[in-house]
């Protein structure tokens, strides 16, 4: 045994790349599915989901946590087995809050947790690992244990016992990403509470774990290529996952300019970002999923910071030919205390954040407001972080009259700066009538839009909603036309401070094409006039569509959340839909469309930025990939996204997408969902027969023809229990 510790002291030595840490970088608040919930007079029988035994240890029932700033969880150790590096990191669920880590010492193994980090109330995934060597074999292992507990419970443990009864081994073979380097990382988890290890050289890492679903991401590189390479393996008993070349020839290559010395990453999952960094590199191989880059490229005498949007990559991406940036002016408002201006330098998809000389940021920015003589009313100037938003304060309102905003943007090495004007018209406000915008609006030929209506949409702060819903904004105002193309906003819906975007739609001159405006606006702001001239005619096509099926038209920002409600167009028996636009925004483009006779359903999705032609066409072919429900059930439908229930679904390939799906047998409904954060492949749904409760809540519903029961039960592939009812007059529609 002495010979033993003695040949384990010597490899610890030798595993200095063999390190275990936990990353915790939440970039967006995790997507949750939201459950009705209703009352009922009485309690009705319901078929009772299996609920398993609890996964934690010493949990004292109804037993107050004692008083003390600080909870000690020990870790008990595996005879036979040296551990070292003891990592526990918790996260709420449904929130926006970050992870904690938590590092216990070495010799006494044990994890100390503020007690104030954790809500007793709240629900939390928690992941408990830790790396061991097997002393017979000199083996490193990650122990790997991720549970879905209460804050209270988690106070009440006092000890996280290692067991390898009823743990399987995961091994590894990287094909031929092994060739590459010694040094192949690897990443178990989802993404929040992910956990490393390195493939070091002599070393031969493994996973123990209960069975179930492992999610990896391997890490590698090749001289200028890097690897970002992830699947999800269902693990029931000991296993060597293989990364094959089928995994990497159905990845995407994403190209970089020559010229960039690091790149950064973030990949996400249920909409969960971590962060990745890699150097010396410009092409990345990156399996389907959804990711947004930050890029660093440098020349003779200035370094580049770059942004992209977040996108779902499903194809090879060519980031390679960064082409001369072009200045945007995103948000403008005026009021009577000063003027507040944001915008942004765009080369293709990529936005550029900031331009340094290796120690300084050199960018500059300035704002002029000039009078009709050009005579200029105010300026201000910014250089360095922040550039892109300048906030210029006005010593006195501005008289009425027109003025003209000049934003410019210059960084070392332009051979002039960038710039961009707007028109600004300022109306006296100095009467007894009601104050506020007024919106002027044309149809496509130039006469004032007919059938038109004005809505307001504010803009909101971060919050973890923004992620649950999808959109950045709330609607505030709702009306029609005040007569011949306009519209009125009063002030008391455009507060200092706050950020809008308005949107005005009408019908064409003929009464048969949609007209569609929007655009920023702010407090103080008097008029707004949208001209036929800015009208860029848009056309959507889809070869499953029927004639009266819709397509919605959503406005994106450039974190990809909605700013306002989609638009919806319809379909002419020539499966084409037409709009005139007018907007700065991206577009998302949707449809779910239904063949009755087959009863099978589409869900189309498309994001799409306008160009300056003047007719544009959309289609929204393209790959799809098949959803169909399980198997052996009467009267089985899903739904994709809220649209119509159908037996098959068919959707494009690479989105995101909620699926609903209801199944009957013997009398009772059962009505689940999942959510797939990247479509990529063809499924046919599944779901195992033990659920287990995430929330202590529930709700009953009784009537004379349904008994319902709505609670908050997920199996171990991630279907949530959505609803159980006993009645045959319930239906995804309900």
């Amino acid at each position: 045994m002495r010979k033993k510790l003695l040949v384990v002291t010597v490899l610890m030595s030798l595993i200095v790349g063999v390190v275990f840490s936990s990353f915790a970088g939440t970039a967006e608040a995790e997507e949750t599915v939201g459950t009705e919930t209703g009352t009922g007079s009485q309690q009705a029988p319901i078929p009772q989901p299996t609920i398993p035994e609890s996964p934690i240890t010493e949990v004292r029932e109804n037993v107050a946590v004692e008083s003390t700033s600080v909870k000690i969880i020990k870790v008990e150790q595996l005879e036979g087995y040296l551990s070292f590096g003891d990592v526990l990191t918790i996260r709420k669920q449904n929130s926006s809050e970050f992870a904690y880590n938590y590092m216990s010492d070495r010799d006494d193994h044990q994890w100390k947790v503020p007690v104030q980090d954790v809500d007793r109330s709240a629900i939390y995934d928690v992941v408990m690992a830790t790396t061991f060597i097997e002393i017979d074999t000199g083996k490193i292992f990650l122990y790997y244990d991720k549970k879905v507990i209460t804050g209270e419970q988690l106070l009440s443990m006092n000890a996280w016992l290692l067991k390898v009864s009823g743990k399987v081994k995961v091994s590894f073979d990287f094909g031929s990403l092994s060739e590459y380097n010694n040094s192949t990382k690897f990443y178990v988890g989802d993404g929040a509470n992910d956990s490393q290890l390195e493939k070091g050289t002599g070393s031969d890492s493994r996973i123990l774990m209960e069975p179930g679903k492992l999610n990896l991401t391997f890490l590698s590189n090749d001289e200028n290529k890097s690897y970002h390479l992830s699947k999800s393996v269902n693990i029931q008993s000991d296993t060597v996952v293989s990364l094959t070349e089928q995994d990497i020839a159905s990845a995407n290559k994403i190209v970089f300019p020559s010229n960039t010395y690091s790149l950064g990453m973030y990949y996400y999952i249920d909409s969960v970002g971590t962060y990745r960094e890699f150097s010396d590199t410009n092409e990345l191989i990156v399996s389907k999923g959804t990711y947004s880059f930050y890029l660093y490229t440098k020349d003779s005498s200035n370094y580049y910071s770059w942004k992209s949007n977040k996108n779902n990559i499903s194809n090879n991406k060519d980031y390679s030919v960064l082409n001369k940036p072009v200045l945007r002016l995103d948000t403008f408002e005026i009021s009577d205390e000063g003027l507040n201006v944001e915008g942004s330098l765009v080369s293709g998809e990529l936005s550029l954040l900031g331009v340094t000389d290796f120690y300084y940021n050199t960018i500059s920015s300035q704002a002029t407001l000039k009078d009709q003589g050009g005579n200029i009313v105010q300026e201000q100037q910014k250089i360095g972080r922040f550039w892109n938003s300048l906030t210029i304060p006005l010593d006195s309102p501005l008289q009425a009259g027109t003025y003209t905003l000049e934003f410019s943007v210059n960084y070392p090495g332009l051979a002039e700066p960038f710039q961009v004007n707007r028109e600004v018209i300022v109306h006296s406000m100095d009467n007894n009538e009601i104050k506020g915008l007024v919106v002027e609006a044309e149809d496509e030929s130039g006469e004032p839009l007919q059938n038109g209506h004005v809505m307001l949409f504010e803009k909101q702060l971060p919050n973890w909603s923004w992620f649950y819903s999808g959109y950045a904004s709330n609607r505030t105002y709702d009306a029609g036309s005040i007569g011949d193309g306009k519209f009125f906003i009063p002030n008391a819906f455009l507060l200092a401070g706050k950020q809008y975007e308005v949107v005005v739609y009408g019908k064409s001159s003929d009464g048969m094409t949609d007209v569609f405006y929007n655009q920023p606006v702010s407090s103080g702001q008097a008029n707004v006039k949208f001209t036929a001239s800015s009208l860029k005619k848009l056309t959507f096509e889809a070869s499953q569509a029927q004639a009266g099926q819709e397509v919605r038209v959503s406005l994106q920002n450039s974190d990809g959340l909605l700013v306002a409600w989609p638009f919806p167009v319809s379909f002419g028996a020539d499966r084409k839909a037409s709009m005139y636009i007018h907007t700065d925004n991206n577009l998302l483009v949707n449809s779910n469309l239904y063949d009755e006779a087959a009863d099978t359903a589409y869900y189309l999705e498309k994001a799409y930025s306008l160009s300056s032609s003047a007719t544009q066409t959309v289609n929204l072919a393209g790959p799809l990939v098949s959803i169909t429900p399980p198997s052996g059930y009467d009267s089985a439908k899903l739904s994709i996204n809220e649209g119509m229930p159908a037996s098959k679904y068919y959707a494009t390939q690479g989105i995101s997408a909620t699926v609903l799906y209801s199944l009957e047998k013997n009398g009772t409904s059962y009505t689940l969902s999942k959510l797939f954060s990247n479509l990529a492949k063809n499924e046919r749904l599944s779901f195992d027969k033990n659920f287990s409760p995430r929330n202590s809540a529930q709700s009953f519903q009784n009537s004379a023809n349904a008994s319902v029961v709505n609670s908050d039960y997920y199996d171990n592939k991630d279907n949530y229990l959505y609803e159980v009812s006993s009645g045959r007059d319930r239906s995804l529609m309900d």
